[in-house]
């Protein structure tokens, strides 16, 4: 295998993409991730636009390809499991359309994040707990652990049901030991969520 380098390029956010490319390229950099949704926009791909219309899918793709870059991600880092009602569903939404589009594109890699859900079934913002030293903190994490398998199970079996199953989730975890309780807890169905981001930090 390969290494390639490459950059996510919402660090260029304020250029079109033609011209974000162009400074990946100038760079040296062969491997491109742009954003689909979530916590910020997507000014380097037209999601909508992409799930539409093939013809969009080949002329978006050649955009790479003419510069001798390729597209091996899509990130929708956000928090799908965010119990405020205008923000968890649509990024949950976002992420659905985000895998959808990578199995059109022909990307592998899809990066999100497992999300962080509040602290109780009637909670209205989402809670983190950093350090369970109460045991009342327990509980939280056991309810929130629910929420998250529960959600990421769906995805799954949402990839298998469309015969989308196969894309790599890259997940920055909320908790450090979040995917090793994922790998005793829950199988996938063959790999659909079958690896933590090599770049996963705690609090993501």
């Amino acid at each position: 295998m390969t290494l390639k380098l490459g950059a996510y390029t919402a660090c260029l956010h304020d250029r079109p993409l033609a011209a974000a490319l162009d400074v990946l390229g100038s760079n040296g950099l062969t491997s491109v991730e742009v954003n689909t949704g979530g916590f910020i926009p997507s000014p380097h791909c037209h999601v909508d636009l992409l799930l539409s219309s093939a013809q969009a899918r080949r002329d978006y793709l050649d955009v790479f390809a003419s510069r001798g870059l390729e597209l091996t991600g899509l990130n929708c880092n956000g928090n799908p499991l965010n119990p405020l009602p205008g923000v968890g569903p649509k990024h949950a939404d976002d992420l659905r359309r985000t895998i959808e589009l990578a199995g059109l594109l022909g990307v592998r890699n899809v990066v999100t994040m497992s999300g962080t859900p509040g602290s109780d079934p009637g909670a209205r913002y989402p809670s983190w707990v950093v350090n369970p030293w109460d045991g009342v903190y327990l509980d939280v994490l056991d309810y929130q652990w629910g929420v998250a398998a529960e959600f990421w199970a769906g995805i799954d079996d949402e990839q298998l049901a469309s015969q989308e199953f196969g894309r790599d989730f890259a997940r920055e975890r909320r908790e450090a030991d979040e995917f090793n309780q994922w790998a005793d807890e829950y199988e996938p169905g063959g790999g659909a969520v079958a690896r933590p981001a090599a770049h996963a930090r705690p609090g993501a």
